[in-house]
């Protein structure tokens, strides 16, 4: 619980730099991978036997997986910033892969319902560049209330 509410701060720490600059600070990226490596870490070694921590490790790799696919399309695209993979990667790596798949569909999703509502009233046009850290950090919120409630979609 304490875990989530510093990681929504950290998310929209992240946000409010992405809508000024279009970047993410390194130093913030850094700061937030070893808060994450150190979390997993300790929960790995504190609240879990150790037949289990290789099921949380591979666990967390999973999790990172479509973080770090969206690094590599950010290599081969300038579409896409590479900091907005190295954020999921971290949410992925403290959550799970499908915790993950979710966060990535929903933030899309509102990116591009607010794409198309921006768009019909003429304030951008096709080739703006958005920035996506701030639907990530709602996606998030939204999951984790969704967790933390009896809602049913």
């Amino acid at each position: 619980m304490i875990f989530s509410l510093l990681l929504i701060i950290y998310l929209f720490l992240l946000s409010v730099s992405d809508i000024r600059t279009r970047k993410l600070p390194v130093l913030m990226l850094k700061a937030g991978a070893a808060f994450v490596i150190l979390y997993v870490a300790g929960k790995c070694l504190l609240d879990m036997p150790p037949t289990e921590l290789i099921r949380r490790v591979m666990t967390a790799l999973l999790g990172a997986f479509p973080g770090g696919a969206l690094v590599l399309l950010s290599r081969h695209s300038d579409k896409i910033g590479g900091g907005d993979g190295v954020v999921l990667m971290l949410i992925g790596i403290s959550e799970s892969y499908t915790f993950s798949m979710l966060l990535i569909c929903i933030s899309c999703m509102a990116l591009a319902l607010f794409s198309g509502v921006v768009l019909c009233f003429r304030k951008i046009n096709g080739r703006t560049c958005m920035p996506y850290i701030p639907f990530v950090t709602a996606a998030y919120v939204f999951l984790k209330m969704y967790e933390g409630s009896s809602m049913i979609l």
